[in-house]
C-alpha cells in the first residue's frame, strides 16, 4: 500500500476512496478494488495514468457491498487497496474509523460532477472521493400486463388485488430494506435529517412525524393484505418479475441485466403518485 500516491481517485472516478496514509516504498504497484462490472472502465484509465506517472497500478475485482468491512480489517495491517470504490452510505462510517483520508480538491474539477454526488463524498466539510455512479429506484413494470405505468398508487393496489387472485402480485420490493420503503414515507413528508443551508441537523429527525407515520401504515397494508407477502427480499422480487408472475417491482438498473436476460418486455416509470398527490421520493 502506498496512499500517499491517492491521488488517482481522481483520475479515476468513482465513490472512490483513498486510504489514510500508511508508509510504502515507492515500487509497490497502487492497488485499487472495484467492482467487477466496472474494471473494463477502469483498468484502461489506470495504465493511461501508469504510463503518464511511471506508478504501476494493480486493478483488482471487489464486491461493492463488502468492500467497506474489508478494507477496514486490512487498511491497519497495511494490506488492502490504496483507492477503491465504496457505497456513498459507508463514507461515514470509513471517516470515524480514520480508514479513508481526504482527497486534495486542486486535483479535481468538482464541475464536472452532480452536486448531489459530491455531496455523497463529503463528510465534515471535507472531499474523501468522487462520484463515479448516482443510482436510485424505480418501478420497473411488465408491458404485457400493464401496457402504460399506473399513475397512482390506488390503482397499484387494486390490480394487486385482483393478481393476487391468481396466484401473481401487482408490485413487489424489499418492504424491509430502508432504501426502498423510504420513498413511500418521504412522499408523505418524512425525513432523516432535517436539511440545513450548509448540512444537515441532526437535531431534527423526522422519521416519526405524521408523513412517517402515514407511509409506515400504507407499508403495513402491503403487508397484511399479502400484496408484498413475508420474505420477499431482494432476489424474490426481481426473480418473479423475471418469471412473469409480477407486474411491477421497485428496483434499479442493476436489476434490467435479469430481467432482460428473460425476455420480459418492460417499461420504466416513477413510483406512483401517492393519494396526496405526491410521488414517492
Amino acid at each position: 500500500m502506498k496512499v500517499n500516491r491517492a491521488f488517482l481517485c481522481v483520475v479515476l472516478g468513482a465513490l472512490i476512496l483513498s486510504l489514510a496514509a500508511i508508509p510504502s516504498t515507492a515500487a509497490d504497484p497502487l492497488v485499487v478494488w472495484c467492482e467487477t462490472i466496472r474494471m473494463g472502465t477502469i483498468e484502461p484509465i489506470a495504465a493511461e495514468w501508469s504510463k503518464k506517472t511511471g506508478v504501476p497500478v494493480k486493478v483488482e475485482p471487489a464486491g461493492i457491498l463488502e468492500t467497506a468491512n474489508k478494507v477496514q480489517m486490512a487498511g491497519p495491517m497495511g494490506k488492502g487497496p490504496d483507492v477503491f470504490c465504496s457505497l456513498s452510505g459507508t463514507l461515514g462510517q470509513l471517516v470515524i474509523t480514520g480508514t479513508v483520508a481526504p482527497i486534495k480538491t486542486e486535483f479535481v474539477d468538482l464541475s464536472n460532477f452532480m452536486d448531489v454526488g459530491i455531496d455523497a463524498a463529503t463528510f465534515g466539510g471535507k472531499l474523501y472521493g468522487v462520484p463515479y455512479d448516482i443510482s436510485g429506484v424505480a418501478m420497473i413494470y411488465n408491458k404485457a400486463i400493464w401496457p402504460e405505468p399506473p399513475a397512482t398508487f390506488d390503482e397499484v393496489i387494486a390490480k394487486s388485488r385482483e393478481l393476487r387472485k391468481q396466484d401473481m402480485f401487482g408490485i413487489l420490493w424489499s418492504l424491509e430494506t430502508f432504501y426502498h420503503s423510504h420513498a413511500i414515507m418521504a412522499g408523505y413528508g418524512s425525513y432523516i435529517f432535517a436539511e440545513t443551508e450548509s448540512w444537515w441537523d441532526s437535531d431534527d429527525i423526522g422519521l416519526a412525524n405524521e408523513g412517517a407515520v402515514k407511509g409506515v401504515k400504507l407499508l403495513k397494508k402491503l403487508r397484511t393484505e399479502g400484496i408484498i407477502p413475508v420474505g420477499t427480499d431482494y432476489q424474490v422480487a426481481p426473480a418473479k418479475f423475471s418469471e412473469g408472475k409480477a407486474a411491477a417491482i421497485i428496483d434499479g438498473s442493476w436489476a434490467l441485466p435479469g430481467i432482460k436476460q428473460a425476455g420480459i418486455d418492460y417499461g420504466i416509470a416513477p413510483i406512483p403518485k401517492l393519494d396526496n398527490g405526491v410521488y414517492p421520493a
